[in-house]
Formats: C-alpha cells, structure tokens, sequence
C-alpha cells in the first residue's frame, strides 16, 4: 500500500492545514480492503477497492494495511503526519519610557503549542527613519528578550518604533503590534 499526503506543506515537514491521506494498494489478485488505524490497535476499514482517502487534522500516525481478495495481510506500514495550524502566541508589554544614554530591553512571553517556536526576531527604528532593523531574541523559557542598542537611538530621537516577530518550526508567522516608545 502506498500513502500520498496532500495539503499546505510548511517548513520541516510541517503541514499549516488539514491533510488528505491517500491509499493506494496493488495486487495481482485483486484488493478486497484498505485499512487504517491511529494506534496500531483499532482498524477502520476505508474501501473495498485499491483507492481511498481520509482527512487528518492534527499531528497523529497513521498506521495502514490492505488485505487482498484471497484473504493476505500486508505488514502494517506506519508515518508520522505532522500539522500545526497556529501561529505563536506573544504576550508583550509595550515600553513606555527609555534613557537615550542606555540600550532598551524589550522581552516578551512567547508560547507556541505546536511545532515550537523557530525564530523570534525583534524589529525597531527610529520613528524618524524609513530603515527598520532586526536583532535575534534569545530564549529564556518562555522569556524571549533583546536590546535595542543605544548607538542605534540618538540622543535627539523623537521616538523609537518596533515590534516582535515570531515563526515557528512549521512556518506559521505572528507579530506582536507595532510599538512606539
């Protein structure tokens, strides 16, 4: 029995949506069923033919068989499909206030139930700049923070502008707002 698996594919072998499982089976003789399982236990069987689907929406692995008309079980087969539809979560408080003569700490909590989190970047400029710039965030637990440098912010700034961009491992995107400080 082969599987095919069609959907929105993300990053890492990741699917951003719900997937379709496709079975194919061949056998010379004739297939009288194609059956699967998500715990290798308890067997639904899909089709009385060769060709079959079946819709997946959450990370899970599928194990499947097909039986031929004279009554032989194939090997059980077994793949692992991996689907995170959510974006990160960040949970962050604007900074209100900074000294031009420090760096500005900004952190923020970011979770991310699915894949985990890939990348969270932070992006600022000065409000009177058309260029925004990027910093890494490093990671402490959930605690993701970084420093605006103060070479970046002149003393006669009027504002500093920025937000927080995170990806996770499956590509799914999210921003914190835009911030002004």
């Amino acid at each position: 029995t082969q599987l095919s698996i069609s959907g929105t594919l993300g990053n890492g072998g990741w699917h951003t949506a719900n997937v379709t499982i496709g079975f194919t089976a061949s056998d010379g003789g004739g297939v009288q069923s194609v059956s699967y399982s998500f715990d290798n236990s308890s067997w639904t069987q899909i089709s009385n033919n060769s060709n079959s689907s079946i819709t997946v929406t959450e990370t899970k692995t599928i194990y499947y068989k097909a039986t031929d008309t004279a009554g032989n079980v194939e090997d059980v087969k077994s793949e692992i499909i991996k689907i995170d539809k959510t974006a990160p979560n960040v949970s962050h408080t604007a900074v209100t206030d900074y000294l031009t003569t420090r760096d500005i700490p900004i952190s923020a909590e970011i979770t991310d139930s699915g894949s985990g989190i890939a990348s969270v970047v932070l992006k600022y400029r000065v409000s009177t700049d058309s260029e925004w710039k990027s910093v890494a965030m490093s990671a402490n637990g959930n605690t993701y923070s970084a420093n605006i440098p103060d070479a970046d912010v002149p003393e006669d700034a009027v504002k500093v502008d920025y937000y927080i961009e995170v990806e996770d491992k499956a590509g799914n995107k999210t921003t914190s707002g835009s911030n002004q400080i």
